[in-house]
């Protein structure tokens, strides 16, 4: 048989990728099951090719094969690829590549509040403040360092009412795909603007997008950082509706959750924040459950289970 048989994959590399983005909602391995069918197609084209030249006995097989064959080990790193990005370097509770901190087991019913990408220029991060403290609630700060050199009087007064800030890298960038000098540069820009403000933090570090790969563990093992993820996900940069935001994180908290939401979202048709509307229908509903809101740190110190 020809070698040309060899499963080739560029057909596939190039189409992997949006398949596995339309199927990660669902399930990543389904995603990744349905890529075989691309796979299996061009097998199938390249091996009629292959068999063609061989009956046909043109001088350039030779050539043909070795192409098929560049092709298909081509095609097989673009899919290994693939599968080590979307299956363990998006997910936030992967630690194949490195330590991540997604949730706690405290002793107690407490619950970390997390709130990316701020502060901006809709003031929701001032609004949240003062819905936090009439609730008696604490929460971290993810901000961009970007935003915080923008908005300092904001990213300050985060810090002076008591609430945690972390480091959410300097322009928001994917850590996942870059090297290890860069990571170190969007990382400590960052904390430069922090000192410059005046701002302590703790060392947690949250990769946008949850993306972490083995350069961003190294610096954070090299520094003491730890990296922050997350156990739910509030989809409130998605969803426009408070109510729906909130039904979804109180549905799935539990004693530990990370939650992750965003203090940058607005809905310009009715000039509001999804994020702030959710935000007070969880503090009222799970308050009646006993949650206590905490900041992460303080989640972390008082687990039982130390990791």
């Amino acid at each position: 048989m020809c070698v040309e048989v060899i499963l080739t994959g560029y057909y596939n590399g190039c189409m992997i990728g949006p398949i596995v983005h339309l199927g990660r909602a669902a399930s990543i391995d389904r995603a990744l099951f349905l890529s075989l069918i691309p796979i299996l197609t061009a097998s199938v084209a390249v091996g009629g090719l292959g068999l063609y030249v061989k009956r046909k006995n043109f001088r350039f097989k030779s050539i043909v094969t070795y192409a098929a064959l560049g092709i298909s080990l081509l095609g097989i790193a673009f899919v290994t690829q693939n599968v080590i990005y979307y299956k363990y370097c998006c997910n936030p509770e992967s630690e194949l590549f490195g330590h991540v901190y997604y949730d706690a087991h405290p002793k107690q019913p407490e619950i970390a509040l997390t709130y990316d990408d701020g502060p901006s220029k809709y003031k929701t991060t001032l609004r949240l403040l003062d819905l936090l403290n009439k609730n008696h609630a604490k929460a971290t700060f993810f901000m961009i360092g970007k935003q915080a050199d923008s908005y300092p009087s904001e990213a300050q007064e985060v810090y002076k009412q008591g609430f945690e800030v972390g480091n959410h890298t300097f322009d928001h960038a994917q850590l996942a795909v870059l090297r290890y000098a860069t990571i170190k540069q969007e990382i400590e820009k960052t904390d430069g603007v922090f000192a410059k403000l005046g701002i302590k933090t703790n060392g947690l570090i949250r990769p946008p997008y949850g993306l972490h790969f083995i350069p961003l563990a190294i610096y954070a093992s090299r520094h003491d950082r730890k990296i922050i993820t997350w156990s739910l996900a509030s989809n409130d940069w998605k969803l426009n509706d408070p109510q729906k935001i909130a039904d979804r994180v109180i549905s799935n908290a539990r004693p530990g959750s990370i939650v992750l939401m965003h203090d940058t979202t607005f809905d310009f048709s009715k000039k509001r924040s999804p994020t702030l509307g959710a935000t007070a229908i969880i503090l009222k509903t799970l308050s009646k459950k006993g949650y206590k809101f905490v900041t992460v740190s303080q989640l972390l110190n008082d687990s039982e289970v130390k990791r």
